[in-house]
């Protein structure tokens, strides 16, 4: 096939990327910049990398039970919608030909569970009473999480703690005149909760 470039090798099979590949880095790169900018546009492209080195597995799960069968794979073509390997020859058994067609899907299947329990285990948090997270997506606000106990998430939301805690600092009491000469005393309580703060003041 042409319009491909070989960026590898491995057990004797080519990896060869179509340059059409590239326009969809670029699309995906733009879309990310729109939603969070610089950095979205990185994070898209490294979820799409992502996607295709998962594709790639797939392939190579059917280039490896082929082996086992002695069938060469000359090499792999990834495509904007997905990869072909290209297998050297038809397998000899109709069974060898069924079990080449599952492995693929077997790599698939186990690389979805695996990355499915990472993604589960990534969004949890823990938060203690008194406590908040501020939920953020590349910058963005997404909400505020305020229950405490396990919590599960968006793995992809940045979490910030915040307490909900009441603080209070109580001045000493200051004996000074009013306008006209009246003693009284003076005291100032501040209390504050995190960035946000208060004062109340008391006299007697």
């Amino acid at each position: 096939m042409g319009w491909t470039i070989t960026i590898g090798r491995v057990a004797g099979t080519e990896i060869k990327v179509h340059l059409t590949f590239f326009i969809l880095v670029a699309f995906w790169a733009m879309a990310g910049y729109q939603q969070g900018g610089p950095a979205g546009a990185i994070a898209a492209c490294i979820m799409l990398f992502a996607l295709f080195a998962c594709v790639l597995l797939h392939e190579f799960g059917h280039i490896l039970m082929a082996g086992r069968f002695g069938v060469r794979t000359p090499d792999v073509i990834l495509l904007p919608i997905g990869g072909v390997a290209r297998l050297e020859r038809i397998p000899d058994e109709p069974r060898q030909e069924l079990l080449i067609a599952l492995a693929g899907p077997a790599v698939t299947l186990a690389i979805v569970v695996l990355v499915a329990g990472i993604l589960v285990l990534a969004g949890l948090y823990t938060l203690q009473p008194n406590e908040a997270a501020i939920l953020q997506l590349f910058g963005a606000y997404r909400g505020t999480s305020r229950q405490s106990g396990l919590r599960a998430t968006n793995p992809f939301y940045s979490r910030r703690k915040l307490s909900l805690r009441a603080r209070n600092l109580n001045g000493d009491r200051l004996k000074v005149n009013d306008k006209r000469g009246n003693p009284i005393e003076i005291a100032a309580v501040v209390v504050w909760r995190d960035h946000c703060w208060e004062r109340n003041w008391s006299m007697t």
